[in-house]
Parts: structure tokens; C-alpha cells; sequence
């Protein structure tokens, strides 16, 4: 910990044992409070002198990374994606696993801080990856904005952006945090604005070639003294975190939240993520997490990350954020939860002015849909949550969730990543293994239509997509004569069969057996290719399955009901969209396309289809 910081900490920690501590945010870090405590003397006489300086650092005149277009509608999410930060969840997975218990359901977000010169949690990121959590890192600097502005500390920035790039799978940074509050060298009156956005603004560049990072720009709740939230919110982050606590009895979600929330949303509509809070336990805890819950649904923010620490004293014992028996209790209910219907949406590619295609979406449709989908408080679930949900076992869901599909794994699909990276959105992404080796051309020939192997697992690691079995090598080509694997060899497809989405559907004269083995070896190597490539075992590609062209075999398309039986053998769930029928473990996706109205787009969100006896 900077001596800066120590100082500013102490300085807090006075406030907070007195009445003012009601007024200005006493802050809280994983950090000893022993130490703390060590420069208090030194605090007294820097007071007076620190209180009320202002370092007058001249602007660089930096630039930002480009500022995604703003989205004017406010999610109304009764979905509460949940963090935590718990002592020693850096070299043990226990107390975070503790707190699913507690919370009774798996957390989204792990919060830990990085000081000078600490490298990237490598155990923390692992255990979080295989669970599907994503790290929350809070970069606190040892040097000033200047400093930084000037490169002083590239070296070790460098490094952790090699580290983080390394890592490979979704993590949520955040540097110099609370900036609007006084406590910390970078904060309000110690560093101008200008200068402390310049520096996010180098340290953003230094991490550009890092796909996997969501930035967010993380304010402390306004009071009275505190620096204007406005000059705080850095132009190109994907979201806004907010610290704030229930620091005394009686305490609402409104009082202590409210006024910060309306301020940063007078600036920006960036998502909003509740980045630290708690609840003491003098404080009404069990009695107050619900309103916190509530409260939080209510305001649409994006998640919430609970300090489940004792960080008190014996004179600061409000600081006792670690949950009780009770307050568990009231947090497992608070969450709880029971969604009726899944909508489920299936997108071809994104197009952009130049080059229309009739079964994509435009940029802009896609972005305008998604922004009503976050503002309505749709949030993405996994096939695995959604099969679970479709078979009635247990899981955590939100209780507006949405499974969004991406077919053919077209490259136009990197047209989408900075809209589904503003809204923490993933999809599924349903791959044909031939596209992604690279031996197939688009609809007119054209080299690199799709995004190959390498393209894919990039973009799995850094949390786009779930990787889904849509085709084998021949399961999808385009016809029979052009495939590069032979894939009409000894067939005599009809005119009306020749395309290769009839490939699984028509035995193309064979006889049974014949016809059945070609299925198979098919279907069998294009899953031994996904499990080759992402690392993915049966149990988890055999979750869901997009028919390619939609052309499930059913006697009222193909009368091939063969095929429907071995299709419901080797995976859970069916998703087709044209020829959708109550038969097997089949599902209905509606498929978007640029006929789309907005109209129909919002309409078929509440299809009968989607729910689970639809």
C-alpha cells in the first residue's frame, strides 16, 4: 500500500468512528487495517495540509479509444448477476465456493485488487475460469497520473497486459478507483480530472491488443465534498462500477445509492455495475439485503459484488460486512427466482452498409435490438443453464433470460463483439467444423467467410460465444459437387437435394445402412473436431444442437423420423426454426433477419413457443 494511500485510509478511518461517518464513505480494501492504523499519527499532521491541496497537473491532451455509441434506455433487470470479495480467494476457491452456498447461486464476478508491481492472479483467474466466473481486478497505482501519463510505469502495465492477454478468458479491469472521492493520490483535490482521464486513456492504449477485458470506471457514491461524478466517468470503458455501503441503520437502497445513480445517468448510459457494497451486521443486515436485492434489480445495474468481510474494528464495528446465518438467508430469497419462458434467438451474420445479405441483420438493427433486450433486462444464459431449465433440474437463472444463437460461424460475426461486450452478452455460437478449416468459401466462393479455428477459440477464450455442434465437414457445404471433402461422392442427389443443408435429411440413393453411416461419421467428426479445438468434452457439446437449415427429418419435412431419434440420442436439446413441431426434445429458435421489424422483434420475445411446455 502507497503511502499516500495509508495516509489517505487513516484519514477515512478517523471519520469513520465518528458522527461524520455517516456522511463521508469510510473506505474498505483487503489491505491490513494494522498497517493502517501504523501512519495515524502522520495522518493528524497531514490533514491539514493534504486536505486541502490540489496538485495542478496540466492536461495531456490524450486520446481515448473510440466512445461506443450511447444507448439511451435504462435496463429495468429483475436479474442480479452476483460477485463477492472474500479473503483468500486468490490461493483458494473455498471461500468464494462458501459464499455461492450462502448466496445459492454460483457468483459471476470474483473482485480482487492489484497493487505496485503485482502480476496477474494466475490461481484466482484459473478457478474462476472453470467455473465460468470472471475476475474483477481493481489496479491501484503506486505512482501519480502524471507519472503515468508519462510512462513511468509501462513496465510493469506492460507486463500484466502480456499476463492478462496470456489468461485468454473474461476479465473486468479497473484503474485508480474512487477517483471523485479525496482518499487516494489519485483522487478529488490531489489530482485534476483532466490529468487522472489522460491516464486512464495511456493505460487503456497499453492494453489495447487485450480482447478479454471489459474496462469500467469505478466511482465511490457522491457526499457532501465529494469531486462531480461527471468529471469522474472516462470516455471509452465499457461500464461504470459504483462503491457504496449500508453503513447504518435504516439505510436504503435509494439513500445510498440513488443520488449517485442519477447523476452518472444525467452523463452516460454505460451499463452500471454495483462494483463493491455490504451490509453491516449492526446495521440491520438480514433486514436490509432485501431492499438491497430489490433495489439493485430495480435500477437495472448489470451485477452487484458483495464485501463479505469483517473489515471492522472494535470502534468501527459497522464494519463488519461478512454475511450472518441470517443475512445468507435473506440473500438466498432475495435472489431466488423462477423464469416461465426463454426466449431464444438465432442471428445468421451482421452486415454492414456495403455488403446486405438477406438472412443477416444490419449493424445497426442488431445494436438497436440488443440495446432493447439490455434496456428490458434481458440477460444471456449458457445452453447448459438452458437445458437444465428445459429438463426441470436445478439452476440459477435470471429471471429474464434470453439464449441468443449465432449460426455458420460467419466472420461478419466481429461486427458484433463491441455490442455484446457493452452489454455482457454472450451468445451461442453454433459452428460447422468444415467452415472453420478453412476449405469452404462463402455463398459466392469468397476466401475467409468464415472465422476459422484460430478466429474461434479467441473469441471462446475472451467470453463471446459458447462453441455448440451446428455441422460436420459435408453437413453444411453448399453443394454436393463444389464440397472440398468429396461430400457427394457415390450419391445422386435430386434437384431439389443437391444443397448440402439436405445432407443429413435425404438418403440421396442409399439404402439404410449406408445412409445412416454417413449421418453418423459426419455428425461423429465434427464433434471429435470441437473437442479437439476448444477442449470440450461430449457431455457438454451434446447440450444443444442447431439443425443446419432447419431440416430436422420429421415425417412432415423429410420422413426421415430415423434421424429425429438419432439426433434426440446424441443431444439434449434440438433447436430448428422453420419446421418446428411438439416432438422429441425439439425447440423453436426465431430467427432474425434484415425483414426484421422491431415490431416483430420485441412481439416474439413473448411467443408461447419459448416457454417450457411450449
Amino acid at each position: 500500500m502507497n503511502t499516500l494511500a495509508l495516509l489517505a485510509a487513516t484519514v477515512t478511518l478517523l471519520y469513520g468512528v465518528s458522527a461524520l461517518a455517516r456522511v463521508v464513505p469510510v473506505k474498505r480494501r483487503h489491505h491490513s487495517w494494522r498497517d493502517v492504523w501504523a501512519g495515524g499519527v502522520i495522518t493528524a499532521i497531514t490533514l491539514g495540509v493534504a486536505g486541502g491541496a490540489y496538485v495542478a497537473l496540466a492536461s495531456t491532451g490524450a486520446s481515448f479509444p473510440a466512445d461506443t455509441a450511447e444507448v439511451t434506455a435504462q435496463t429495468t433487470s429483475s436479474e442480479l448477476p452476483l460477485g463477492v470479495f472474500t479473503k483468500g480467494a486468490g490461493s483458494s476457491w473455498k471461500s468464494v465456493a462458501r459464499f455461492d452456498e450462502q448466496a445459492g447461486q454460483p457468483v459471476r464476478y470474483v473482485l480482487d485488487y492489484l497493487g505496485p508491481s503485482q502480476p496477474f492472479p494466475a490461481q484466482l483467474g484459473a478457478e474462476a475460469a472453470e467455473r465460468g466466473a470472471e475476475p474483477v481486478l481493481q489496479l491501484e497505482p503506486s505512482v501519480t497520473m502524471q507519472q503515468v501519463i508519462a510512462g513511468g510505469d509501462n513496465a510493469y502495465l506492460s507486463r500484466l497486459a502480456a499476463q492478462v492477454r496470456s489468461y485468454g478468458h473474461p476479465v473486468v479491469l479497473s484503474f485508480a478507483p474512487e477517483a471523485n472521492g479525496s482518499w487516494y493520490q489519485w483522487g478529488y483535490t490531489r489530482t485534476p480530472a483532466a490529468s487522472y482521464r489522460a491516464a486512464w486513456a495511456h493505460v487503456m492504449q497499453l492494453f489495447r491488443a487485450d480482447r478479454n477485458v471489459t474496462w469500467m470506471d469505478t466511482l465511490n457514491r457522491t457526499y457532501a465534498g465529494a469531486g462531480p461524478t461527471a468529471a469522474y466517468i472516462v470516455p471509452g470503458v465499457s461500464m461504470i462500477g459504483l462503491d457504496a455501503y449500508f453503513e447504518y441503520p435504516h439505510a436504503s437502497f435509494s439513500s445510498v445509492f440513488g443520488a449517485t445513480l442519477r447523476q452518472i445517468r444525467a452523463v452516460t448510459s454505460k451499463p452500471v455495475m454495483i462494483s463493491e457494497t455490504g451490509v453491516g451486521q449492526v446495521d440491520g443486515q438480514a433486514q436490509s439485503i432485501p431492499g438491497l436485492v430489490q433495489g439493485a434489480r430495480a435500477s437495472g445495474v448489470v451485477g452487484l459484488i458483495y464485501f463479505n468481510v469483517n473489515q471492522g474494528t472494535a470502534s468501527v464495528h459497522h464494519q463488519n460486512w461478512a454475511l450472518t446465518s441470517a443475512g445468507a438467508a435473506a440473500l438466498r430469497a432475495s435472489l431466488a427466482s423462477a423464469p416461465s419462458s426463454i426466449p431464444v434467438l438465432l442471428y445468421h451474420g451482421v452486415y454492414g452498409p456495403s455488403d446486405p445479405e438477406s438472412n443477416s441483420v444490419s449493424i445497426a438493427a442488431f445494436r438497436q435490438q440488443l440495446a432493447y433486450l439490455h434496456a428490458h433486462g434481458y440477460h444471456t444464459v449458457s445452453p447448459q443453464q438452458y437445458q437444465r431449465w428445459l429438463d426441470g433440474e436445478p439452476v440459477s437463472l435470471p429471471s429474464k433470460p434470453i439464449l441468443i444463437t449465432v449460426d455458420c460461424n460467419q466472420n461478419s460475426f466481429l461486427r458484433a463483439l463491441p455490442t455484446l461486450r457493452e452489454y455482457h452478452y454472450r451468445v451461442v455460437m453454433y459452428v460447422v467444423t468444415g467452415f472453420a478449416d478453412g476449405a469452404y468459401g462463402g455463398p459466392s466462393g469468397q476466401r475467409g467467410y468464415y472465422l476459422d479455428w484460430a478466429q474461434l477459440k479467441e473469441i471462446y477464450r475472451a467470453g463471446y460465444i459458447w462453441p455448440e455442434f451446428h455441422a460436420g465437414l459435408c453437413g453444411h457445404g453448399y453443394t454436393m459437387a463444389s464440397s472440398p471433402f468429396g461430400c457427394g461422392d457415390g450419391l445422386n442427389p435430386t434437384p431439389g437435394t443437391i444443397w448440402g443443408h439436405r445432407y443429413y435429411s435425404d438418403p440421396m440413393g442409399q439404402g439404410p445402412a449406408a445412409y445412416h453411416a454417413r449421418v453418423q461419421r459426419d455428425v461423429q467428426q465434427g464433434l471429435a473436431a470441437m473437442e479437439s479445438e476448444f477442449g470440450l468434452s461430449r457431455q457438454q457439446l451434446g447440450e444443444t444442437f442447431a439443425v443446419p437449415w432447419s431440416d430436422y427429418g420429421q415425417p412432415q419435412t423429410t420422413n426421415q423420423p430415423w434421424l429425429a431419434r438419432y439426433f434426440a440420442q446424441q443431444f439434449r436439446v434440438v433447436f430448428v426454426q422453420d419446421n418446428w413441431v411438439a416432438q422429441d426434445n425439439m425447440r423453436f429458435r426465431y430467427e432474425v433477419d434484415h425483414n426484421t421489424t422491431m415490431t416483430q422483434f420485441t412481439g416474439a420475445l413473448h411467443s408461447r413457443l419459448f416457454s417450457r411446455i411450449g
